[in-house]
């Protein structure tokens, strides 16, 4: 028998199963976890944080899965939108992860969408208009925000990638 492992990283929740090959639910867990908001228009959760509730669930799951690790076949995540991170050269995060729900980058999305008219933009990316919660608003408020730590930037990942990357 061969095992399915799937982790959701949630908005306020890490969330992790494990199934066998034919969809039965062996092991599940999840973890809640509280936001920073250290403005009102502001969302961040440490980096560092994520990925130790991450590893607290998985190893739940393993645990009460009791099964051969060797046995699971595939890994797959889902993950919220948007919520992004910057890492130095050595991959170490610059500052807190910037939540999807974070919108303090209301002037870069303003200052971006007279870069680009909403045609266009439409015709480009499907999105009708440029918000504050993009990774793009968010990069720009970053860099006008920190431009220490943006001239370290190395990557720019998403969480998901985040993950990925640190697996």
């Amino acid at each position: 028998m061969r095992y399915l492992l799937g982790a959701d990283l949630g908005t306020t929740a890490i969330k992790v199963g494990l199934y066998d090959e034919s969809g039965i639910k062996i092991a599940t867990a999840s973890e809640d976890y509280d936001l920073l908001t250290p403005s009102p228009e502001a969302v961040e959760y440490p980096a560092e944080a994520y990925w130790h509730v991450f590893k607290r669930v998985l190893k739940k799951v393993l645990d009460k899965a009791n099964v051969d690790k060797r046995l699971i076949a595939s890994f797959s995540i889902s993950a919220q939108g948007e919520t992004l991170v910057f890492l130095d050269e050595n991959g170490k995060p610059l500052h807190n992860f910037l939540v999807w729900l974070d919108n303090r980058a209301q002037d870069e999305s303003t200052d971006l969408g007279t870069l680009f008219p909403q045609n266009e933009l439409h015709r480009a990316t499907g999105q009708s208009e440029l918000l504050a919660i993009y990774p793009c608003s968010k990069i720009l408020w970053f860099k006008r925000h920190h431009p220490e730590l943006f001239k370290r930037t190395s990557k720019i990942l998403l969480i998901e990638d985040y993950f990925f990357y640190r697996l």
